[in-house]
């Protein structure tokens, strides 16, 4: 028997050509869910819209209809649409590049496998719950607090909570569960 004269000659398989291997397909090296990137690029563009194209006074305008500040909230003050806003709009501003890459790098560990496990909208919705979540205990804590709040951090806390709970369940090496059984109990 000779050796096959062209490509066209040699005996395909399932796989490919027979007595080869496939070709595995590789992981892209950032494979982070749409709606995660999405939110890291609404807060990057907010943040850079701050600092290069607002003037002080603009930014200053906008840190106080869009950031958290409780004293709005004692009844001190009339209620307005930004009342109602800033228990979510505040996410997306940052104190500065350092808070926001701090930020942006823990949303992407742990905004992806929760992302991966509730899709786009339950994912965004659970963001907006943990960030106003956030926002209840800091009113809670601060009820007068003149300091506006800033940053993702409160909702990612959040995240790594349920990531903790739900998105580490498997080993994807294996494909078995990492943390099988019933979840511990609170109680102490």
């Amino acid at each position: 028997m000779s050796e096959p004269a062209s490509p066209s000659e040699i005996e395909q398989g399932e796989g490919g050509p027979v007595g080869r291997e496939p070709e595995r397909r590789r992981e892209p090296v950032f494979n982070m869910p749409p709606v995660v990137l999405a939110v890291i690029g609404i807060c990057v563009v907010v943040h850079l819209i701050r600092l290069y194209w607002l003037t002080e006074d603009q930014d200053f305008s906008l840190l106080i209809r869009t950031a958290f500040i409780p004293i709005r909230y004692s009844g001190r003050f009339d209620l307005d649409f930004y009342a109602f806003s800033t228990p979510f709009t505040y996410a997306f501003l940052h104190g500065g590049f350092a808070h926001l890459a701090v930020n942006m790098v823990w949303l992407a560990a742990f905004g992806s496998p929760l992302a991966n496990r509730f899709g786009a909208l339950r994912f965004s919705l659970f963001f907006a719950a943990t960030g106003l979540a956030a926002v209840v205990l800091f009113w809670a804590v601060h009820p007068l607090g003149l300091a506006p709040l800033v940053g993702a951090s409160g909702a990612i806390s959040g995240m790594m909570g349920a990531a903790a709970r739900f998105g580490f369940r498997t080993d994807r090496s294996s494909g078995k569960a990492a943390f099988a059984g019933a979840p511990l109990p609170m109680a102490a």
